[in-house]
């Protein structure tokens, strides 16, 4: 958790107008348009634990009675095809602040931000004479094969394969067992990523690391079931008479 303390030092322009002074970079105090008045209401107590973004945004409007505006990015949902969703105003907040004024809470979210790397960063401007709080995503959307590019791994299960019931399992059942279990874990069909060869007794897998990952242990752990059902089912060695002679020993005439 980070917790961001801090009393604010303010500097005053030319025209006599609050400003917090610093340059337009991430963590740094934000420039304000010179000609736009954002309101100097101190803030007295800001405390955020883990606060998600809209209910921040949500209640710096009231506190301020609404004398600015904000410009905030809509939830990235693309169809599923070209960008990879992302509702941004649930990224949570943990700031603590001691009187502050509105432009130094914006200040404070941006060194959050900064050392949490999250892509966010605002900047503070204005429409005419109205001040304006603008929410910019510093990353473009990302397609989801760039974001997770898919590789593909071959496996043998011939050491799997038996007669089914107490020597291992059939090729069918290899199949249906690693299906269920994606299915079950990734709630979507095992089909989009895993081919079967069954004379060969191959399993293909075409996925992204997280998904060859979790086959790989998926059939790591049948190698164990099979294993050990192998193992309790194998008749144990009949244990050797106390009164047969060693081997090689000579025989009494």
């Amino acid at each position: 958790m980070l917790m961001l303390t801090t009393t604010a030092v303010r500097a005053v322009d030319a025209a006599g107008t609050n400003a917090t002074a610093g340059a337009a970079s991430p963590g740094a105090p934000l420039v304000l348009p010179s000609r736009t008045a954002w309101p100097d209401k101190i803030f007295p107590v800001v405390d955020y634990d883990n606060v998600p973004l809209a209910q921040v945004v949500k209640q710096l409007r009231n506190i301020y009675d609404g004398k600015f505006d904000m410009v905030l990015p809509s939830h990235w949902d693309g169809g599923g095809e070209n960008i990879l969703p992302k509702d941004w105003l649930a990224t949570p907040i943990t700031l603590r602040l001691v009187n502050v004024t509105a432009p130094e809470v914006f200040t404070a979210m941006n060194m959050y931000f900064d050392v949490n790397e999250t892509p966010l960063h605002w900047e503070l401007t204005a429409n005419g004479d109205r001040p304006v709080a603008v929410l910019h995503v510093t990353v473009p959307p990302i397609p989801p094969g760039a974001a997770d590019p898919k590789g593909r791994c071959v496996y043998f299960v011939g050491n799997l394969i038996g007669d089914g019931k107490i020597n291992g399992m059939t090729m069918d059942q290899v199949v249906d067992t690693l299906s269920a279990v994606y299915e079950m874990s990734f709630k979507e069909p095992a089909s989009e990523v895993m081919q079967a060869h069954k004379e060969a007794q191959l399993i293909v897998v075409t996925g992204t690391e997280v998904q060859i990952g979790f086959m790989e242990n998926a059939l790591r752990a049948l190698n164990q079931k099979v294993s050990l059902e192998r193992a309790q089912n194998t008749p144990a060695a009949p244990a050797a008479s106390a009164q047969s002679a060693p081997v090689g020993a000579a025989k009494s005439p």
